[in-house]
């Protein structure tokens, strides 16, 4: 076991090295080094292994740490649309994406079928059970401006309708680089992941997954 607070300081601030093993979480504690603690977010055999909050706004975590530190590196949070019991049917989360390596520079790996392929699946585990999602797609992606056409993933907090369901997992389909032979289906949680790319100005990398169990 590892005790909450360093594990979530340890990995905010370093890229000692890829993680091998799922790491056991004591969330109640987790919970009382920051009230915005959510879950875990774990990707087998990567370096992508941090504590989720979710705060207020989207702005906070984008410049603190987990402990409150100022800091560039930030804390991988969710969507401060979603709501805190993770009811919503797609679940927003962001980090950054660290020259050095560290929070969410993995997942724009996931443009390369192969990384996919030995990479399959993510673990976000919270307060309230665990969870293991399977990647559906990866794609780039831009924050779009007012006025600018294009598939903006981050206006589907919330897919309890099945119109808005459907309009999604149409666009993730499109945008995908690769086929992975997974696919959305109507009542499936869903996973967003995303960070920053350089492939474009406002650039995104979206990472979209569906919870197996």
């Amino acid at each position: 076991n590892v005790t909450p607070l360093d594990q979530a300081g340890s990995a905010a601030g370093s890229t000692s090295g890829i993680v091998t093993q799922k790491p056991e979480v004591n969330f109640t504690a987790l919970k009382s080094d920051n009230a915005d603690a959510m879950g875990w977010i774990y990707s087998p055999n990567t370096v992508i292994s941090y504590p989720v909050v979710h705060g207020s706004d989207n702005e906070y975590y984008l410049t603190h740490l987990f402990d409150g530190t100022t800091n560039k590196l930030g804390t991988i949070f969710v969507d401060c649309r979603n709501g805190s019991n993770l009811s919503d049917q797609n679940t927003l989360i962001y980090g950054h994406n660290m020259k050095n390596g560290s929070m969410f520079a993995a997942l724009p790996s996931y443009a390369d079928e192969a990384f996919y392929r030995a990479h399959p699946r993510i673990r976000f585990d919270t307060l309230a059970g665990p969870g293991e999602y399977e990647i559906v797609a990866a794609f780039y992606a831009r924050a779009l401006r007012d006025g600018e056409q294009g598939f903006r993933f981050y206006a589907y907090p919330d897919l309890s309708d099945k119109a808005a369901f459907s309009e999604f997992a149409a666009q993730v389909e499109a945008a995908a680089l690769y086929d992975t032979g997974a696919r959305l289906a109507w009542g499936d949680e869903v996973l967003t992941l995303s960070t920053c790319s350089y492939h474009a100005r406002d650039g995104r990398f979206v990472g979209v997954a569906r919870r197996m169990a």
